[in-house]
C-alpha cells in the first residue's frame, strides 16, 4: 500500500502523447565513473555438443540439469561443472508428433518446491508438473488448459494473493490459474470481444480472434499477470498490452493499451503482426518517483488504412498503465524484448532494414526516459577466418532475429547470431557464433577503457540454421546462463 501510493496513475495527456524519433547511429561513451567494474569471463569453449533433432523448443535449467524440449520430446541432462560441463541424458519424456509443437518456441519451465512446470511436449494447449527429485521425473500432473499453443508458465509468489498457483497463457489470449499442487483449474480468462468494452467485467467473455500469439510476465508481487497479444478487431489487427489483477476466484483488467499508431489498428495481412514483446525494468523517473516500468517492443506494420506505421518501444507505469515514454522506431527497424542492465539502463537487439541487407545493432536505452544511451553495429567476428581485410576478404551477414539477449552477472551481454558468407558472388554455408560483449568497464582500467567492447566470439560448430533464426517468434534468450558460468 505505501508503494502504492507514491505512485501516481493515468494521465490523459501522456496516453494521447505521440512517440518521439529515435534515432540509431551512435557510438558508446566512454567509461563513467562510479560504475561496477567488469571481470571478464576467460577461456570459454564448447565443453559438450549433442544433436537432438531438428527442433528443438526450448531449454532451461532447472535443479539437475539442463531441460531441453525438442520435437515431440522433454530430456533432462545431468551437466558437469563449468570446467568440464559434459552432457549426460539422465531423464526422457517421449510422445507422438504434434503439428502444434511449433508454438514451443516460446516455452519455458519454472520450478519451486520439489515440482518443475512446463508447456506439454506432447500435447500443445497442455501444462504438465514433473517431480524433481525423483530419478525418472515422473509425471505430478497434466492438465489441459486450452486447444492452441500455451506459454512458459507463470508461478504466483509467496506474497501474492493468490498463491500456490501457476498461470498459463495462451495462443488465443486466454489465462488460466491451476493449482500448483495438483493441476486443478481454478479459473480462465479470455479476451473481450471485438466490439465490448474492456474495462466492464460483465463483456470479459468469448475470445477475440487471436493472430499474433501471447507473451506474459508477473507482476506487482504477484497479483497481477501481463499480457501481450495481437488481436484481430473487426478489419483490423491491433497489438496490445494489457494488465490483469489475479484474484483466488477470477482474473480482472487493470489496464489496457493499444501500441498501434494512432489507434488506426495494423492491416491483417498473411499472419498478421506478432505480439509486442515485454520486458519489466526499475527506473527512478524525473518526478522523483521511482518504480517498475513495463517495456513493450512492437514490430511495424502497414496500417489498416494502408499507411506505413513504424515499430515502437514503449514504457507503461507498472500499476496504472501510465505512458512513460514512447519512442518510434526508423522505417523498418525491428528490435527484441530488452534486457534490464546496469542501473536503469536497457538492452536491446534491433535490426533495421529487410534481408539481405539487414544490419543488427546493439542499442542501449534509459530506462527513465527511454533516450538512447548508445548503439553498436553488431560486426561479424574476427574468429571466423573469413570476413572483411583480416580474412579471405568475404562480404559476411550477421543475422540475429528478435530474441532477446542473455546478460550475465557480471555484465557480459551474449547474442547468439548465425554469420553469412558470401564470396566470390556466392553464399557459403551459415556459420553459428556467440558474439560477446563487455558492458562494464575493465577491471582496474575504469578511467580509460570503453563502456561497451566486443569479447571474443565463441565459434559453435557446424552449419547454422540462419532461417530458423531470423524467422523464429520466440522473444526469450535463446542462451541461458547457469550460475557458475556454464552457458547452454
Amino acid at each position: 500500500p505505501l508503494r502504492r501510493a507514491g505512485l501516481s496513475l493515468a494521465s490523459s495527456a501522456a496516453e494521447t502523447a505521440a512517440p518521439t524519433s529515435l534515432a540509431l547511429p551512435s557510438q558508446p561513451p566512454s567509461a563513467m565513473s562510479g560504475v561496477c567494474p567488469f571481470a571478464a569471463t576467460a577461456n570459454l569453449r564448447v565443453a559438450s555438443l549433442i544433436g537432438l533433432s531438428s527442433n528443438v523448443r526450448a531449454v532451461d535449467w532447472v535443479s539437475g540439469g539442463l531441460l531441453v524440449t525438442a520435437d515431440a520430446s522433454t530430456s533432462l541432462f545431468e551437466v558437469g561443472a563449468a570446467a568440464d560441463a559434459r552432457l549426460n541424458r539422465v531423464w526422457e519424456l517421449k510422445g507422438p508428433a504434434d503439428d502444434g509443437l511449433a508454438c514451443l518456441a516460446e516455452a519455458g519451465a519454472a520450478e519451486l518446491e520439489g515440482l518443475t512446470y512446463l508447456a506439454s511436449p506432447v500435447s500443445s494447449g497442455e501444462v504438465v508438473a514433473l517431480v524433481s527429485g525423483s530419478p525418472d521425473r515422473a509425471l505430478a500432473w497434466s492438465t489441459p488448459v486450452t486447444e492452441v499453443c500455451a506459454g512458459p508458465p507463470l508461478l504466483s509468489g509467496p506474497c501474492s494473493m493468490l498463491q500456490n498457483a501457476v498461470f498459463s497463457h495462451s495462443q488465443n489470449g486466454t489465462l488460466a490459474a491451476l493449482s500448483q499442487r495438483d493441476g486443478r483449474l481454478l479459473w480462465a480468462w479470455e479476451p473481450p470481444p471485438a466490439d465490448s468494452n474492456a474495462s466492464d467485467p460483465a463483456t470479459q467473455s468469448g475470445a477475440s480472434s487471436e493472430v499474433g500469439g501471447s507473451d506474459g510476465l508477473l507482476a506487482d508481487d504477484g497479483d497481477m499477470v501481463i499480457l501481450a497479444s495481437c488481436e484481430r478487431r473487426a478489419a483490423s489487427c491491433t497489438q496490445l498490452v494489457r494488465a490483469l489483477s489475479v484474484r483466488s476466484d477470477r482474473a480482472s483488467v487493470r489496464w489496457e493499451r493499444a501500441l498501434d499508431g494512432a489507434g488506426k489498428g495494423c492491416a491483417c495481412i498473411g499472419a498478421g503482426p506478432r505480439q509486442p514483446r515485454l520486458a519489466r525494468g526499475w527506473a527512478r523517473f524525473d518526478d522523483g518517483s521511482e518504480g517498475w516500468s513495463i517495456v513493450a517492443s512492437s514490430d511495424p506494420c502497414t496500417l489498416a488504412d494502408g499507411q506505413p506505421s513504424n515499430g515502437t518501444v514503449s514504457a507503461f507505469d507498472e500499476l496504472g498503465g501510465r505512458l512513460r515514454w514512447a519512442h518510434a522506431l526508423p522505417a523498418d527497424v525491428r528490435c527484441s524484448r530488452a534486457q534490464p542492465g546496469l542501473g536503469s539502463q536497457l538492452l536491446l537487439v534491433c535490426t533495421a532494414g529487410s534481408e539481405p541487407d539487414a544490419t543488427p545493432v546493439l542499442l542501449a536505452l534509459d530506462g527513465a526516459e527511454g533516450t538512447r544511451r548508445w548503439s553498436l553495429p553488431l560486426a561479424p567476428p574476427p574468429e571466423l577466418g573469413l570476413c572483411g581485410s583480416a580474412g579471405l576478404g568475404a562480404r559476411c551477414r550477421v543475422l540475429v532475429g528478435t530474441s532477446q539477449p542473455a546478460l550475465s552477472a557480471d555484465g557480459v551481454l551474449f547474442v547468439l547470431a548465425a554469420i553469412v558468407p558470401q564470396l566470390f558472388g556466392a553464399t557459403a554455408p551459415s556459420s553459428c557464433a556467440l558474439l560477446r560483449y563487455a558492458t562494464r568497464p575493465s577491471l582496474g582500467d575504469a578511467a580509460s577503457s570503453p563502456l561497451l567492447r566486443a569479447l571474443s566470439a565463441i565459434l559453435l560448430g557446424g552449419e547454422c540454421n540462419s532461417d530458423w533464426l531470423v524467422d523464429s517468434t520466440g522473444a526469450r534468450p535463446l542462451v541461458r546462463l547457469r550460475a557458475d558460468g556454464t552457458l547452454a
